[in-house]
């Protein structure tokens, strides 16, 4: 019997797997390995909606890739002036803000809580069907039984109707023996 090689999963990776003989905690070592050896790159955090910072003059030139230049073209100088114009007035600018945030967080709101009675309504009308269709398969039983009682008790009645004619022919028939 042949053992078959070790096969990459990518071109130019160093994580083989054995097909033959799988080892899930050995491939985890590769790529833990594998990930170890690439390194990590930094991920870098940007500001939440609600924290505002200052932002200096060099910031901008680093920003603008200008380090050790001065904020040159009318853009960047734009940028610059607004941001520090705008800067302390973002308390004011989120408080004009804060009645349209207020009414998105009630929209989302009741729009869940109206998700939450809809999935409600939904639960009650599945187990609604499922009692009826509980319902309807025991009285699809019920008639079932019903139905073999009666066509028993029908062979029943042909059976006594059969005899009873018998015993009437037969009460005639002996009428007529003691009559003569």
């Amino acid at each position: 019997m042949e053992k078959k090689v070790k096969k990459e999963i990518k071109a130019g990776t160093s994580i083989k797997i054995d097909y033959d003989n799988l080892d899930v905690a050995d491939i985890m070592d590769q790529i833990k390995r594998k990930i170890a050896s690439q390194g990590e790159t930094p991920i870098r955090e940007e500001p939440s909606v609600g924290e505002y910072r200052t932002v200096t003059p060099s910031q901008v030139q680093e920003k603008l890739g200008m380090e050790g230049e001065q904020v040159s073209g009318w853009r960047e100088k734009l940028r610059w002036i607004a941001s520090k114009f705008i800067n302390p007035l973002a308390p004011f600018i989120k408080l004009i803000v804060l009645p349209v945030h207020e009414e998105v967080v009630r929209t989302a709101q009741g729009l869940h809580q109206t998700n939450l009675r809809l999935d409600d309504e939904l639960f009650k009308a599945v187990e609604y069907t499922k009692l009826l269709h509980n319902l309807c398969h025991n009285l699809v039983v019920e008639l079932s039984k019903l139905k073999i009682e009666e066509e028993n008790l029908k062979s029943k009645t042909r059976i006594l109707e059969k005899d009873f004619e018998f015993l009437k022919k037969r009460e005639k028939a002996l009428e007529e023996l003691l009559l003569r």
